[in-house]
Order: structure tokens, then C-alpha cells, then sequence
């Protein structure tokens, strides 16, 4: 996979290993969120994630439709992104299925 326009650090977050933490600090406006839309591109289509195996939280509505336009700019066609829900959006899903599963 190509990654356009990243700095070595954000490549290094893109192609940071499988089942090892990590902690991405760095100021607003400097690619967070493009760097994470290049990592889930990249567990997607070089790692064979499912895209249903991979949570994405944000903290509200507008974050939320902010980094469904950056899985679209790395060229993440929409059929291979994952859900993004706020937070509220994902507890509100654990709760009724939940409350289904009795």
C-alpha cells in the first residue's frame, strides 16, 4: 500500500504491529485521524481484517461523519469500512442486545 504524504512517524502507526499496544499523542491538525483511516485501510487490505472485527469511537456525531470522510479519502471503498459510532451510538447497541438477549 502506498502512503501518500506521511511522515515517517505516521507510518510507523500505519504499519504497527498486530496485538501490541499503542499510544498515538500529537496536536490537533496534524493527520491523527487520516493516519488512523490509513491504518484500518492497511489491517483491512493487507492484513485480512474484517472490517466487522474493528471498533471505531468517537466522541460525537460530527467527529463521527469527520473520519467517515477521511476512510473515503484513503480510498477505503465503503462496503470494506467498518462502523463508526460516538460513544453514545456504541453503549446504546450494548444495551439492546442486551435487553434482546434478556
Amino acid at each position: 500500500m502506498t502512503l501518500i504524504n506521511l511522515t515517517a512517524e505516521q507510518q510507523q502507526v500505519v504499519q504497527h504491529p498486530i496485538g501490541m499496544h499503542a499510544r498515538i499523542l500529537a496536536v490537533a491538525g496534524s493527520g491523527k485521524s487520516l493516519t488512523m483511516g490509513y491504518r484500518i485501510k492497511h489491517l483491512i487490505t493487507d492484513e485480512r481484517v474484517t472490517p466487522g472485527s474493528i471498533r471505531v469511537l468517537m466522541f460525537n456525531a460530527l467527529a463521527r461523519k469527520q473520519f467517515r470522510r477521511h476512510l473515503s479519502r484513503v480510498e477505503l471503498s465503503e462496503s470494506n469500512q467498518p462502523e463508526v459510532h460516538t460513544f453514545h451510538s456504541f453503549c446504546y447497541r450494548i444495551i439492546r442486545r442486551q435487553m434482546r438477549d434478556g
